[in-house]
């Protein structure tokens, strides 16, 4: 299960993020992903896959610390979250 950041806090439906963010990571789902509110929109600050860790889909293999962002981004709105990137 990736890890989730919610500033100021999570939401009330904060699962279906985690099934989306979880499903874009593929397996294993280990990262960390930072979301910050703001007004109607979730902001991801930070999306990111440790070494040896999540990789995005159809990658041979990770590279030290890979960017997850544009990935996640996708997944959310895909999902009908309402997300952007920083």
């Amino acid at each position: 299960m990736v890890t989730l950041k919610w500033f100021p806090r999570q939401p009330d439906d904060a699962e279906r993020w985690q099934e989306a963010i979880d499903d874009a990571y593929g397996p294993p789902a280990v990262g960390t992903v930072e979301l910050s509110r703001q007004g109607s929109l979730w902001e991801v600050k930070l999306a990111s896959a440790p070494p040896g860790g999540a990789y995005r889909k159809g990658d041979k293999r990770p590279s030290s610390q890979t960017d997850m962002g544009e990935v996640v981004i996708a997944a959310l709105l895909k999902a009908g979250l309402p997300a952007k990137r920083i």
